[in-house]
């Protein structure tokens, strides 16, 4: 009731309402924090690590959840523009908040975390225009199992919905989708700090054997492509390390190679080189003094932006490492699984293509509502619908006597197939009520008696309204096309 009258007093005002039940929001590009959350506390004239070129924006129902993406995000060195914790959405919804990072000029990459859709419209709106000028979007939609989507509506009255429809409408429109907190993190960071890779082929550069196997059956986990480099490429990157060393790819400099410089001019040349689209270096960032890089040489490669390079530590990588790196804008990732999750993600989301809308100027209306006689439909009154509606479907004929076989033959022709219809009999094959590959007058006869006795035996309560006689399809991919009216995006093709 309270939050009703807010609304009401909102409405009568003209007065904005972000919430309630939510963390209210930051700005880190006006400064602005109107937050009750510690996670934007911070020690006065404490520098801030800033290793990314581009900014995400965060837009979350929960406000604890929304923060603490923040949270992580600053710690690792990713920019941010904004926060918005959306709430209960009385009157401002997340969809608005969507739409407005989609147009904001200092967002460059938006991360949801979403419940439940309500204002679907600007949602789909804002989905369509963020692909349309290629800003990328990852989200987390929880909600998905039973217990989770009542505690969503209990949560901040969000009405979960269908997972697959949800999933359906990310996948169109390019969404990366992370069920992980860490894992949308890390996502973020490559995406703020990288550029989009042109295929799948990744070296993996690494001081540790063992360490860059592991980060080479990572990304290979994930579906990428680790190349064995051309003998070219290999004796150019031999140049630099010892004799010890491994150059086919992953690509083993040892540590003796980091203190001769033959880690940074292998990044160097597999940056340039057209045999791979992205770069992992595997290694330890654990030292508080020493750092295997220059900043005067990594910075320009970083600047460049030719392809992604993607910096794992194995050891936990020490303030010193991450602030040197960041001062070369690179983000230093601890998570390897994450991290090739990541590296998919972004092959896939190079990869993607907007469908072009629907033209519903094409679109012919029809009255097809003399077909729905029932709630279940047999086949054939299923097909008169189709046919009513434009589909082209083959010329099949219902017989509801023995009499008119010898025209349906001769419409049909051989080989065919033979159904038994009736609306109570939706699986048919499962009472014996088909046919298949008939070839002959005589096998057309006996089937229709058949499939006649069958229905009758297995369902004698069934209302029978004949057997479908129709041609038989030649050898091909079958597929099943359904509708269904999901509760928060109406109909759907499944």
């Amino acid at each position: 009731a309270m939050q009703d009258a807010i609304a009401e007093l909102a409405k009568r005002t003209g007065m904005r309402i972000s919430g309630p039940n939510a963390e209210g929001f930051y700005s880190e590009v006006q400064r602005v924090a109107a937050t009750f959350s510690p996670t934007v506390d911070v020690k006065p004239n404490e520098p801030r690590l800033i290793a990314t070129r581009r900014r995400i924006g965060i837009v979350a129902q929960s406000g604890g959840i929304g923060f603490a993406i923040y949270h992580r995000a600053r710690a690792l060195g990713i920019a941010l523009s904004y926060v918005i914790s959306a709430g209960n959405e009385s009157d401002l919804g997340a969809g608005e908040f969507f739409e407005y990072m989609v147009q904001d000029s200092s967002t460059d990459v938006i991360l949801l975390f979403i419940e439940g859709i309500r204002d679907v419209e600007k949602f789909l709106a804002a989905a369509r225009r963020a692909a349309e000028v290629g800003k990328p979007v990852i989200v987390t939609k929880v909600g998905r199992s039973g217990a989770g989507e009542r505690a969503a509506a209990s949560h901040t009255a969000s009405m979960a919905g269908w997972s697959a429809a949800y999933d359906a409408v990310f996948a169109k429109y390019g969404f990366i989708v992370s069920n992980d907190l860490d894992e949308a993190v890390t996502i973020a960071a490559l995406l703020t700090t990288n550029p989009m890779p042109k295929g799948d082929r990744v070296a993996v550069l690494t001081v540790s054997g063992g360490a860059g196997i592991w980060g080479a059956d990572t990304v290979a986990m994930q579906g990428l492509q680790v190349p064995e480099l051309s003998e070219t490429i290999q004796a150019e990157i031999s140049k630099l390390l010892p004799s010890y060393g491994a150059t086919r790819n992953p690509i083993d400099v040892t540590a003796q190679g980091v203190h001769s410089g033959g880690l940074q001019k292998s990044i160097d040349l597999l940056d340039v080189s057209d045999e791979v689209d992205a770069i992992l270096v595997v290694l330890s960032l654990s030292s508080d003094t020493r750092m295997p890089f220059k900043q005067a040489e990594l910075k320009p490669v970083l600047d460049a932006q030719n392809k992604p390079v993607v910096f794992y530590s194995y050891t936990l990588p020490s303030d010193f490492a991450r602030k040197e790196l960041a001062a070369s804008g690179a983000i230093v990732l601890s998570g390897l699984t994450h991290v090739g999750v990541g590296m998919r993600q972004m092959v896939q989301r190079a990869k993607f293509t907007l469908a072009p809308p629907a033209d519903a100027s094409t679109l012919v209306l029809r009255d097809i509502s003399a077909h729905l006689t029932s709630a279940k439909l047999s086949e054939s009154d299923s097909k008169a619908l189709l046919r009513e509606a434009g589909i082209a479907l083959p010329d099949e004929v219902l017989v509801t006597e023995k009499s008119a076989l010898d025209g349906a033959i001769a419409r049909v022709g051989f080989p065919l197939v033979m159904k038994i219809q009736s609306h109570d009999i939706p699986h048919k094959s499962e009472v014996g009520g088909v046919r298949v590959n008939i070839a002959t007058k005589g096998e057309v006869f006996l089937a229709y008696e058949a499939l006649l006795e069958n229905a009758r035996r297995h369902r004698p309560d069934a209302a029978i309204q004949g057997i479908l006689v129709g041609p038989m399809a030649k050898k091909g991919v079958e597929i099943i096309i359904g509708t269904m009216l999901d509760k928060t995006f109406g109909p759907m093709i499944m």
